[in-house]
């Protein structure tokens, strides 16, 4: 595989601070470009059961990718926005603004991203926070390649269930049990998350400061796959018999991440200390753009856990300043672990390997436990000091 890509970025800001008001509005402009040569599958792939059927050389599954290897696809973003903070009290700040997306690769023109936020004193050693916003994501460059690369013309997915070992490549495509296409749905729209969010902070002797924080975010319009030529239930025959998987690209997905976090911050001398432990749950029913469902006819049947979904998570570290510059880092992460989907070891309907048991929800299953020590010690090296010039005095003129 071979792949080129360019990324030019123009930013330009405007800003205006007074005793009780700050403005601030620019834009931010993209440009990216993404030429990639690949073979990948082009000589296919077995996926089989079990060990004892590769040793046997019985495969359950064969996929096979035919057609241009070479994609090239480019994008333009632009994004005007405004903020402004304003001190309406001693004790209060409040924040406002709103950022417009737009791009190309896309028919949506809607991305209009309101935020707000608040910092109010409650005492001399304590501070509450809140804020919310919308934050619009992008169609990447990367999906437009796949819509384009497997769109049945630059590219064929060939599927084979239960094939004879070993399979004819020049033959394959004839008897393949389907084939798979990446198609975009015409109302697609541009995932966001509408992010919420409170905090409060209080400072103690001897420079020990304890926070709470509660964040919610829900995600609307996630980018998920949908076989809208899925073998129709109970009959298992496809609406179009004479096409395979219709591999469409949909704004239909929903995620939900809530977290509770406790942390405290500590410095005694040289020595800085601080830890914070982390309650989240994180849901969703999307495995990602073009991610088929476990059945395509019924999308809410995969909500369940985040493959993503990390429920406890206990952080602490301490870093210390020695004499002649040498700083000591020390950090410890223990997390339980992430979730994991159960499912058939065999293909469903239309040859997918996503079918679970029956009665089973999706990502029922939990990972080990992660546990993470690191330490690194710094110190730099000055191996020139920087010249002092001293700037004339006049112009040189004998004037003013």
């Amino acid at each position: 595989q071979q792949s080129r890509n360019t990324n030019i970025q123009f930013a330009n800001a405007l800003s205006y601070t007074g005793k009780i008001l700050t403005l601030k509005a620019g834009v931010q402009v993209q440009h990216f470009s993404q030429w990639q040569m690949s073979y990948g599958n082009f000589n296919g792939s077995y996926n089989y059961p079990t060990y004892a059927a590769y040793l046997a050389q019985t495969p359950n599954l064969f996929t096979l990718t035919s057609g241009i290897p070479l994609i090239a696809v480019g994008e333009w973003t632009a994004a005007p926005y405004v903020q402004t903070d304003w001190k309406v009290t001693k004790k209060l700040v409040v924040s406002g603004g709103a950022r417009y997306q737009n791009q190309t690769n896309i028919k949506d023109n809607n991305d209009i991203d309101p935020r707000g936020a608040f910092a109010y004193q409650l005492g001399s050693t304590m501070v509450l926070r809140g804020g919310f916003g919308i934050f619009h994501q992008t169609l990447s460059a990367g999906t437009v390649q796949n819509l384009i690369q497997n769109d049945g013309v630059h590219q064929l997915s060939t599927v084979i269930v239960n094939p004879v070992y070993p399979v004819n490549l020049a033959t394959a495509a004839t008897l393949g049990t389907s084939s798979s296409i990446d198609v975009k749905a015409t109302d697609l729209r541009t995932p966001y998350t509408i992010n919420n969010g409170i905090s409060i902070e209080r400072a103690f002797p001897h420079a020990l400061s304890i926070t709470a924080s509660f964040d919610d975010i829900k995600s609307v319009h996630l980018y998920r796959g949908r076989d809208i030529n899925a073998p129709l239930p109970g009959t298992g025959i496809r609406p179009n018999p004479s096409e395979g998987i219709i591999d469409q690209l949909e704004s239909s997905g929903d995620a939900r991440f809530d977290s509770l976090t406790l942390g405290f911050r500590e410095r005694v001398g040289a020595l800085n200390i601080f830890g914070s432990y982390t309650y989240s749950k994180n849901f969703n029913d999307t495995n990602g753009a073009f991610g088929l469902p476990s059945d395509n006819y019924n999308l809410k049947s995969d909500w369940g856990l985040s493959s993503q979904n990390v429920k406890d998570r206990v952080q602490t570290g301490v870093n210390y300043k020695f004499a002649y510059g040498l700083l000591a880092n020390s950090n410890i992460v223990w997390n339980t672990g992430r979730p994991y989907n159960e499912v058939l070891n065999s293909p469903g309907p239309d040859g997918q390997m996503n079918i679970r048991p029956a009665g089973v929800s999706r990502n029922s299953l939990t990972g080990p436990d992660q546990f993470n020590v690191s330490l690194n010690l710094n110190k730099t090296f000055v191996l020139r000091k920087p010249k002092t010039i001293i700037p004339p005095v006049g112009d040189g003129r004998g004037g003013p």
